[in-house]
């Protein structure tokens, strides 16, 4: 009798060990994830900051009235909201 329940104990002891052990892979794997997400989207707010400054930048210049240089400029700005989309 006392030796079934050792087993028994035993078995289920095996069991939740292994169930902690894929949790905590799990949650490492989440961890990494969220890491690179994270990374990710810093590099984004970087890239939209610079985006941002370029346009605040472009707003100062003023517009020429040369039709080929407007032309010219709507194509850039059209090939930068490409980029940005």
């Amino acid at each position: 009798q006392l030796k079934h329940c050792l087993a028994v104990v035993q078995t289920k002891w095996n069991e939740i060990s292994r169930l902690a052990t894929e949790r905590t892979e799990k949650l490492r794997e989440a961890l990494d994830i969220c890491k690179e997400n994270e990374n990710v989207l810093d590099e984004l707010l970087v890239w939209l900051q610079g985006a941002e400054a370029t346009l605040t930048a472009l707003e100062q210049k003023p517009i020429v009235s040369n039709l080929e240089q407007v032309e010219q400029l709507l194509v850039d700005h059209q090939d930068f909201q490409n980029e940005i989309q």
